[in-house]
């Protein structure tokens, strides 16, 4: 693909990266507060965490299967849709449970709509080196979003606003209605993909060596950030925290992601991608489990930006490797593959938190997201171990 095409399809796409994570981080820290407010329980919370990743579940292999064979334009642009109305719904109806399962549901599929046909549309762009600058400014791109609606939160609080999370909502909305555009404009310039007389059959993808494992460790990852993002506001509610510090505690979290995905391409050269990937791992681990133990909130911020560090490098790790792993005929497929088990894992993990929440506390969400983490490690594939 020629430099003016690439730049013409990349543009809209590292922008909708960002946009998306927009819309959907400042409208799920607004839920997790606004259901604190009316009252739900911290069980509550972590079923609305999970509700965000259950339809994806059965829906994101589909995603894959449509976009190798039809392209990603119609997919961006249907995920597009659904994340304005799942930021519109909170803003315009009431606060209640129903109305956070609803938006909860418009925002997993299509935050999950989005990622997986963006990154289909990456994987069809340009030469290798091109895709590789493509995914990791993609990845960048997200958490300078994921950094924005933090940094909202803790303006409205410096500015004394009554509820500072409100302000989140008309901010999310605003943000759709921009997503919608730029998928449209995604969508006129949408490569369509080689014509295939037989799709790759699943067998052939699972069978591939490393893959299963990037996929749950990587997902694991993903599905704890997301835990975080969601339910920090939880834990800080509980230990006293003020909403103003949450947000600089996410956002020294979102931003040590975006230098972790910024500088990934040297670090991971130096110390070979599988090496690395098992060292984030284990670091990442070992942070969420000391979470557990009340701590300062200064502490607390400290190790959630070495945390963020790590999760980054693990994620982006997850990533790359299965986009150079993957069957060449099925890059969408197996990226959408990944994407289901993210989707699983965040759907079961709430749940699984939920259960210990009783016995150990609110911290206890973060011991067994650190203790999942943390058993993967010892089982890196042979077949990746020498990966860079």
């Amino acid at each position: 693909m020629k430099r003016g095409k690439v730049l013409k399809l990349a543009i809209p796409i590292l922008a909708s990266g960002f946009v998306g994570q927009i819309v959907g981080l400042s409208t799920r820290i607004a839920i997790g507060y606004e259901a604190i407010s009316i009252g739900l329980s911290a069980c509550a919370v972590l079923i609305l965490t999970a509700t965000f990743s259950f339809l994806p579940i059965f829906l994101t292999l589909h995603i894959g299967r449509f976009t190798d064979q039809n392209g990603a334009g119609t997919v961006i642009f249907a995920g597009a849709c659904a994340l304005f109305i799942g930021a519109a719904l909170p803003l315009l109806f009431p606060p209640s449970l129903e109305i956070f399962l609803l938006a909860m549901t418009f925002l997993g599929v299509g935050q999950t709509l989005q990622i997986a046909a963006l990154q289909a549309e990456i994987s069809l762009i340009g030469r290798g080196h091109q895709r590789d600058s493509m995914i990791g400014g993609f990845m960048v791109y997200q958490s300078l979003g994921q950094v924005i609606a933090p940094l909202i939160l803790t303006a409205a609080s410096f500015l004394l606003v009554p509820k500072p999370h409100i302000v989140l909502l008309p901010v999310a909305m605003i943000m759709g209605v921009l997503q919608i555009l730029l998928a449209i404009q995604i969508s006129r310039v949408a490569r369509k993909p080689l014509v295939q007389e037989q799709p790759v059959p699943i067998s052939d993808i699972v069978t591939t060596p490393g893959i299963v494992w990037l996929a749950v460790s990587g997902s694991l990852c993903v599905a704890t950030q997301e835990m975080t993002y969601m339910f920090l506001p939880t834990v800080a509610t509980e230990r006293a925290i003020d909403p103003a510090f949450v947000g600089i505690m996410l956002g020294a979290f979102s931003m040590t992601q975006l230098l972790a995905r910024a500088v990934y391409a040297r670090v991971s050269n130096a110390m070979g991608r599988a090496r690395l990937m098992k060292i984030s791992l284990l670091v990442s681990a070992g942070i969420f489990c000391s979470f557990a133990i009340p701590t300062s909130a200064d502490l607390m911020s400290v190790l959630l930006a070495f945390a963020g560090l790590s999760l980054g490098f693990a994620v982006t790790c997850s990533v790359s490797l299965t986009m150079h792993l993957a069957p060449i005929r099925a890059k969408g497929t197996t990226l959408s593959l990944r994407l289901a088990v993210n989707r699983t894992c965040q759907f079961a993990m709430p749940l699984v938190s939920a259960l210990v929440t009783p016995w150990l506390g609110v911290g206890g969400v973060f011991l067994t997201c650190g203790l999942v983490i943390g058993v993967c490690a010892p089982f890196l594939p042979a077949g990746i171990r020498n990966e860079r």
